[in-house]
């Protein structure tokens, strides 16, 4: 009798904190750090020692960040698994190196050519330019 009750209180448990860890389905208020980017065969990760950040602000409608030697922000629209950014204007602050300079270019160019998006175990997957994607992690 002990054991079976102990197994359905842990049933319970399990059940109760399903809820307990918050799982994101959408982007809306969401802010994520480049892990890596490009062919999904051969990610490339951000140049050592820099921060790319991408946060979406729902009631603005608007998603930014810092790409790597400036801010950038531009209007967004998502639905439940696409995404369009549709410009992005961006601070004029030169990069200390070519591979910084190199690495903004390139990724706010991904994030003009992103079309999809999806979410799971607290990572980002952003799908851009025929196949090439984009993975960030939760902000911490």
């Amino acid at each position: 009798m002990y054991v079976l009750r102990s197994i359905v209180l842990l049933i319970c448990l399990a059940c109760l904190c399903g809820g307990c860890a918050a799982r994101t389905t959408t982007l809306a208020n969401t802010s994520w750090q480049l892990v890596a980017f490009g062919d999904p065969q051969q990610l490339t990760p951000p140049v050592a020692g820099s921060v790319v950040t991408i946060i979406f602000d729902a009631q603005r409608q608007i998603a930014w960040g810092q790409s790597g030697c400036n801010d950038y922000g531009g209007p967004y629209s998502a639905n439940e698994t696409q995404l369009t950014i549709s410009r992005i204007d961006s601070t004029a602050r030169g990069c200390a190196s070519v591979s910084l300079l190199q690495q903004e270019q390139q990724v706010q160019r991904a994030l003009l050519t992103v079309k999809a998006y999806r979410m799971a175990s607290g990572q980002l997957e952003l799908t851009y330019d025929d196949g090439k994607i984009m993975r960030w992690s939760v902000l911490p």
